[in-house]
């Protein structure tokens, strides 16, 4: 069975790797790798026999990939397609699965090759639970987890092809802008990473969250609920659906341990949370509980920082 792996920019080496070991599980032949991607040192050496190589278009948006993905399987015909687990790679597969006709399954975490169909394992109900489905009409599209495959080791030398498409863009793209609001939006980068869940109870205590990173230095992320409820940027959320951390110290602020948050940030050298609930699952977590209310937390630490300023 044919498969093949499309590689999104800014996608590290080690999420590339995770997921051609995810097309050997799926049993298909050797995966051709489908690259938009600017690091193309790293397609170089993988143990992959082709690798075609796309231009990025100026605006990741899904829209813009589309039309040259849907032309790609329909020329090439794979039986299974490999995207990764960011917001862009959730978009295209769903739309490419929907324009193709294609099975789709997003937050893969297991796949296996069985003599009716492709068996997979997959987050539900809210990222909460797993569940075992069994796919047996092809083209399949998957969105895997990071870290739920192991990396393949080894290197190659792939045959590397540059393929030139022009696809004209969509009419509601002539005034679309791509910014970056005020500050820099990534997490990793931190040795202290604040977390903000649904006991923030507002945007504005989410705000005063924001500021007392931007005093203190350390990087603002959010749980799912509180990223969907846009109290803070959707591209700061820690957990399986976005940021796995690592972090020397993770202070959480209202937040309750759900699974899937705790993925992302169980690699943290020190947990500290905070939570009006002692019996909090987040304490079990934890290296060091207070249970209070975290915004009153955060309004002292905001007023002994201006204190120390206006001294």
């Amino acid at each position: 069975m044919k498969a093949a792996i499309v590689v999104l920019p800014e996608e590290s080496e080690n999420i590339i790797r995770e997921k051609i070991s995810a097309a050997q599980q799926a049993g298909g032949s050797p995966p051709e790798i489908w690259w938009f991607n600017t690091n193309i040192h790293i397609a170089e050496q993988l143990p992959v026999e082709k690798v075609l190589c796309f231009s990025v278009p100026e605006k990741t948006a899904a829209d813009c990939y589309l039309p040259s993905l849907r032309n790609l399987v329909e020329e090439r015909k794979p039986g299974l397609v490999f995207f990764g687990s960011g917001i862009l790679a959730k978009d295209l597969c769903a739309a490419l699965a929907c324009s193709v006709g294609g099975g789709c399954a997003l937050g893969v975490t297991g796949i296996t090759k069985e003599s009716e169909g492709i068996s997979i394992i997959r987050f539900v109900q809210g990222m909460q639970l797993e569940a075992s489905f069994l796919l047996t009409d092809l083209p399949c599209f998957f969105c895997l987890i990071n870290e739920s495959f192991k990396p393949v080791s080894g290197k190659g030398k792939p045959e590397l092809s540059v393929i030139e498409y022009s696809w004209p863009e969509q009419n509601w793209f002539e005034d679309y802008e791509e910014t970056i609001a005020g500050e820099e939006s990534g997490l990793e980068g931190y040795d202290v990473v604040f977390a903000g869940g649904r006991g923030l109870g507002s945007k504005g205590a989410a705000m005063d969250l924001m500021e007392l990173g931007r005093q203190l230095g350390c990087g603002v992320g959010a749980t799912r609920p509180a990223a969907l409820n846009a109290w803070i940027p959707l591209n700061r959320m820690i957990g399986i659906s976005g940021y796995t951390l690592k972090p020397k110290c993770c202070v959480n602020f209202g937040i309750s341990g759900c699974v899937p948050f705790i993925r992302g940030i169980e690699k943290s050298g020190f947990v500290i949370s905070i939570n009006q609930d002692p019996e909090a699952a987040i304490f079990r977590y934890s290296d060091l509980g207070l249970t209070a209310d975290c915004n009153e937390v955060i309004r002292y630490l905001l007023n002994r920082i201006k204190g120390e300023q206006s001294v």
